[in-house]
């Protein structure tokens, strides 16, 4: 699935500096994590991660506010 999202558009963050760290670009696109908490899945310049895993971003820290543990599934509703 996440060769499907590189083949879209997406949303661009140009690679920019913080805090005198370089932060590399990434495309994003809105998502919805287990039907009720807004997020976004990134897709980085640069990961360690294959392409097997989708990079989720959310104000909240997932693992709590859902319950989490290594390995569950999450759904994630992407907005293309």
């Amino acid at each position: 699935k996440r060769e499907v999202l590189n083949s879209l558009k997406g949303l661009s963050i140009e690679a920019h500096y913080f805090q005198g760290r370089k932060i590399l670009s990434a495309k994003c696109f809105l998502a919805l994590i287990s039907g009720k908490i807004k997020g976004a899945v990134i897709i980085p310049e640069r990961t360690h991660h294959g392409t097997d895993i989708l990079e989720v971003i959310s104000p909240l820290n997932l693992r709590k506010a859902l319950s989490l543990k290594d390995g569950q599934t999450v759904s994630i509703l992407v907005q293309t």
